[in-house]
């Protein structure tokens, strides 16, 4: 359905090629994702643009990009983890979707856990396993 809303439409706004990488993260067509990403002005990227761009160069092994991408995330979002955007507002509708996310995570060496004070205002959050609660922040 990307590739068929991309040929209707080659010239997305922003907006819309955000949803666009996100089905082509999920598909694991990392390089369509960073191929729409790219379509992006760099002042208009919000988080998830960022993340996901970071996320896609990591597995795909592009390690300078992926370091590159992922300072950039880092400076703009310093508190992100994958725990903290579950209990947000990312939603996985399937087990592999969250898996891709987390594995992403991991090869860009992103982090995983929140900090108790990172969720303290998330009525009942869910903690992924192997999270270990603490007070400080991360």
């Amino acid at each position: 359905m990307a590739d068929k809303a991309l040929r209707l439409d080659p010239w997305m706004t922003p907006e819309n090629l955000n949803c666009v990488k996100d089905a082509y993260f999920f598909a694991r067509r990392f390089d369509d994702a960073i191929s729409a990403m790219s379509g992006i002005p760099s002042e208009a990227r919000g988080r998830g643009t960022r993340l996901m761009l970071t996320l896609c160069y990591a597995l795909l092994g592009r390690k300078t990009e992926a370091t590159r991408a992922r300072s950039e995330l880092l400076k703009k979002y310093p508190r992100i983890s994958a725990e903290l955007l579950l209990n947000q507002d990312w939603v996985c509708a399937r087990k592999e979707e969250e898996e891709l996310l987390l594995a992403g995570f991991r090869t860009a060496d992103l982090p995983l856990f929140a900090s108790d004070i990172d969720l303290s205002g998330i009525a009942n959050p869910r903690r992924l396993p192997g999270c270990q609660a603490t007070s400080v922040e991360s």
